[in-house]
């Protein structure tokens, strides 16, 4: 059984012997966590992973070579690498004698196939509580940066029941509508609800997902708007839609959206743990998609996860 709860992060109550775990990208948030911990954490107890095609961009790698001469293990990984990252965390953590300190893993910047399995993998091996992060980003209200409808694969987590019935689609939805609308004309679905999150005082930011989804969401069956800083509540209420519509056929959750969001859905099929629950992860078509500088705000999200 998995527990999940809320938790406040406070850097203050940060201490040497603590773990952080991060991803380092193009977004500027991305570094926000780790500048705020290197003078708090022990350097051997920091572990920066970073994007493969990062390489050509110099100013990111003089910062990442920064951290390196400081002791700080930084590991270049593909994007398409992302059943490997679980274990290269904890190949990191077996390095670590004695593990005495809260382990925090910013997924800020990580792709879904990165940490969507990171939860449950880390807390079983090391049969405590983890901390995972994740820092609010002040995103641009121009909605013509978010365009990316190409579409290259997907990837399930859960069990299909492979039986021809209905099945009900849960859409995550964000600012990126012609992705959102790309998808269902693909996955074209016998019915579908929508699913949004927001951060609790960002009523504007309701708003705005709502307007540039309106097409989507007057197809829908049903849609409930939800509080990323109320993780455990966030996924409860999507178990509890999951056990709804399962009698009617198979549930897909195909997330899009905020992190915590993509999270939360990733996360239901793992605790639900009964066939016909899945969730579909649709990765990109790079070639559709421009690299988005997301600026972070002082907000840090923070839930706690473990297996017990």
């Amino acid at each position: 059984m998995q527990k999940i709860r809320n938790v406040e992060f406070e850097l203050d109550t940060i201490s040497e012997n603590d773990i952080f775990i991060c991803a380092i990208g193009y977004e500027e948030r991305s570094r926000y966590l780790l500048n705020k911990l290197k003078n708090l954490v022990s350097h051997d107890k920091i572990l920066m992973l970073y994007f493969d095609d990062l390489r050509e961009t110099k100013e990111i790698m003089t910062y990442i070579e920064e951290k390196r001469i400081y002791g700080i293990k930084t590991i270049n990984v593909k994007y398409e690498q992302g059943d490997d990252v679980a274990d290269l965390i904890i190949a990191f953590l077996d390095g670590i004698k004695d593990i005495i300190g809260n382990v925090y893993i910013d997924y800020s910047a990580m792709p879904r196939s990165w940490y969507s399995k990171l939860p449950d993998k880390i807390s079983q091996k090391l049969q405590a509580e983890v901390y995972f992060l994740y820092v609010v980003g002040d995103y641009p209200c121009d909605y013509k940066a978010y365009p990316s409808a190409g579409i290259d694969s997907y990837s399930l987590i859960g069990r299909s029941s492979l039986r021809d019935k209905k099945r009900l689609h849960i859409i995550g939805i964000g600012y990126d509508s012609v992705r959102t609308e790309a998808l269902l004309s693909i996955l074209d679905p016998d019915m579908y609800a929508v699913c949004s999150a927001h951060y609790s005082q960002d009523d504007d930011m309701e708003q705005r997902v709502q307007e540039v989804n309106l097409k989507v969401l007057e197809r829908a069956v049903s849609s409930v708007s939800l509080f990323t800083d109320d993780f455990s509540f966030l996924v409860a209420r999507l178990c509890e839609m999951a056990n709804e519509y399962l009698p009617l056929g198979d549930v897909v959750f195909v997330p899009d959206g905020p992190k915590p969001l993509i999270m939360a859905m990733s996360l239901v099929p793992q605790i639900i743990n009964k066939e016909g629950v899945v969730c579909m992860h649709v990765s990109r078509n790079f070639e559709c998609y421009e690299p988005m500088d997301v600026q972070p705000t002082e907000k840090v999200l923070c839930f706690g996860y473990m297996d017990v």
